[in-house]
């Protein structure tokens, strides 16, 4: 396979993947990279590209399972995957491309502009919910924002079954939950944690505190310490409504039993938090 010199990505950017033309490297993981290419057809796509050693790697089942959620739901806010590539231990998963960067790498965003990207955030995981499904891998850099202030969820390959028992956990200590460290069942309270704790983020630029301030991470089944505090969204930020907080405090419960049961309860907070901010305007 021909490569040339990328010296905007800084490395080697191949020339072509599976007949697409590939343009620029869009962002690195440690299963592979994703890339823009050009299509056949002549669209631009994003191309989610992995070496895999067999027909069951983990690499692999990452993309298998990308596609058969994406089938499962055609949502506005869910990047929709086309098809799965795979050839001489390569594999690669086309998607409908996105003009627009993860929220990780976004500037700081007004409260508003927060507040209208997780409405639709809380919108495409609804969508999964009423699937049966859970993302149970949200965090910032799973979530695309553009310059128009629209969003895409994006990285499925981690979604799961409501009911089901993770085999393993492949997520930002950030961005967990200490049921799926259990391996229990899992349900749409996961991606309430989750949506909860990247709205925390967003709004006050600072993570979650998981893991105690300690020189050593503790094991993964003490991640939420008896001691762990967080700060209180309105202590930090008094401006911020009192059911927007009050909501982002219960969704971060290490219990899942005292969070709210479903994203339906986020859309009904953030829709009235959104219409009161406009109405002060």
């Amino acid at each position: 396979m021909a490569y040339q010199l990328d010296l905007r990505a800084g490395g080697e950017l191949p020339e072509a993947l599976f007949g697409h033309s590939v343009r620029e490297l869009l962002g690195e993981s440690t299963l592979g990279n994703v890339y823009r290419a050009r299509a056949p057809a002549g669209i631009n796509v994003a191309l989610k590209h992995f070496k895999v050693k067999s027909d069951d790697d983990r690499s692999l089942e990452h993309l298998r399972n990308e596609l058969r959620v994406s089938q499962a739901v055609t949502h506005l806010y869910v990047r929709r995957a086309i098809k799965l590539e795979t050839a001489r231990g390569e594999a690669g998963l086309v998607l409908d491309f996105f003009d627009g960067p993860c929220l990780e790498h976004q500037r700081a965003l007004t409260e508003m502009s927060v507040i209208d990207a997780f409405l639709q955030v809380a919108h495409a995981l609804d969508a999964l919910h009423q699937k049966n499904l859970i993302h149970a891998d949200l965090r910032p850099s799973n979530i695309l924002l553009n310059a128009k202030g629209q969003t895409r969820l994006i990285d499925l390959g981690e979604a799961c079954a409501i009911g089901s028992t993770p085999r393993r956990v492949h997520t930002d200590p950030d961005y967990v939950t200490q049921e799926q460290l259990d391996g229990k069942p899992l349900d749409a309270r996961v991606d309430v944690y989750t949506f909860s704790a990247c709205l925390y983020w967003a709004l006050l630029r600072r993570a979650v505190p998981n893991f105690e301030k300690t020189p050593d991470r503790p094991p993964k089944n003490q991640i939420f310490e008896k001691g762990r505090h967080i700060r209180p969204v309105n202590e930090i930020n008094p401006k911020l409504p009192a059911p927007l907080c009050e909501f982002i405090a219960r969704g971060l419960e290490p219990d899942p039993a005292k969070r709210p049961s479903s994203m339906k309860v986020a859309i009904a907070i953030l829709t009235h938090t959104k219409a009161s901010m406009q109405r002060s305007k």
